[in-house]
């Protein structure tokens, strides 16, 4: 009789006790993308695993498939620095003020837009309303992807912020692939990087359907040769300096340092600039 009482009291304090949160693991990239991944539930002392400079770095939260909520006050560290959540279909639940109650800022939330908004609505309704809501797209998992990720990171610095519209492998008949990024501005203004073979990015394309560019399209154009990350040499970027970017009509085709350079307008009323290195091949 004492043994079975003792079983049970052990049980009733097994099921009285709260249950051990999973791990959540915590990382922060050069570009200010901060991962949470793991399982469970992200509470609002996860974020105490950086410091205050890292907090401050923080642009960008990706949450990995497989946590399943958020915290009240989860993200409110680095609400202040933040310009985007992604946030995966395993989080069924959020706490109350998760990007915290200092007033919606401008973020965009990627994932499921509706499932999302409603969610989000529930641990804050201004986050519903100010917040824009976008289809997840992730980049393929090729060393070309953290050249693309890095790039558009500087443009940011620099005021210039593109949105992730779609990431695709192509491949043809002869097993050559090549991936292509696009994104696009505020503006409107498209830019796709093209990887061949999921080396360093070897053409990058920015188009704006006018024949009367803006100037963030030539911001676009004269900051992307700037970026680190696509390797161009002083040559290159002296050449594009020389270049007059605002000409709807006729070609400009310049060549430099194993470059292809083009800006003109076409018959859509679109205006382009193309930057292809010599031996990129098309198919």
């Amino acid at each position: 009789m004492k043994t079975r009482l003792c079983a049970f009291v052990l049980l009733m304090l097994a099921l009285a006790m709260p249950c051990v949160a999973e791990s959540i693991q915590v990382s922060l990239d050069d570009q200010g993308t901060l991962t949470l991944s793991g399982s469970g539930t992200v509470n609002s002392t996860v974020l105490t695993q950086l410091t205050d400079e890292e907090l401050a770095r923080v642009t960008d939260v990706v949450i990995e498939e497989g946590i399943t909520g958020l915290d009240s006050y989860a993200l409110e560290r680095v609400s202040l620095t933040l310009r985007s959540v992604t946030i995966p279909s395993s989080v069924t639940w959020v706490g109350t003020n998760i990007l915290g109650a200092k007033g919606a800022l401008d973020y965009t939330i990627y994932g499921e837009p509706e499932t999302l908004r409603e969610l989000l609505s529930g641990s804050n309704e201004d986050y519903g309303y100010f917040c824009r809501f976008e289809e997840a797209v992730n980049l393929p998992d090729v060393a070309a992807s953290q050249v693309v990720s890095q790039l558009v990171g500087e443009m940011a610095d620099w005021g210039i912020d593109l949105t992730l519209q779609n990431a695709q492998e192509k491949s043809d008949n002869h097993g050559h692939v090549r991936y292509e990024y696009a994104y696009v501005s505020a503006e409107g203004s498209t830019v796709t990087l093209t990887s061949f073979d999921g080396e360093q990015i070897k053409k990058a394309t920015v188009v704006t359907e006018t024949l009367t560019p803006s100037a963030e399209w030539e911001g676009i154009c004269r900051s992307l040769p700037q970026t680190q990350a696509l390797g161009l040499t002083d040559g290159i970027r002296t050449l594009l300096a020389e270049i007059e970017l605002q000409n709807g009509g006729g070609n400009v085709n310049k060549s430099a340092d194993g470059w292809e350079i083009r800006v003109g307008g076409v018959m859509d009323t679109r205006t382009a600039w193309d930057l292809t290195k010599q031996d990129a091949y098309e198919y």
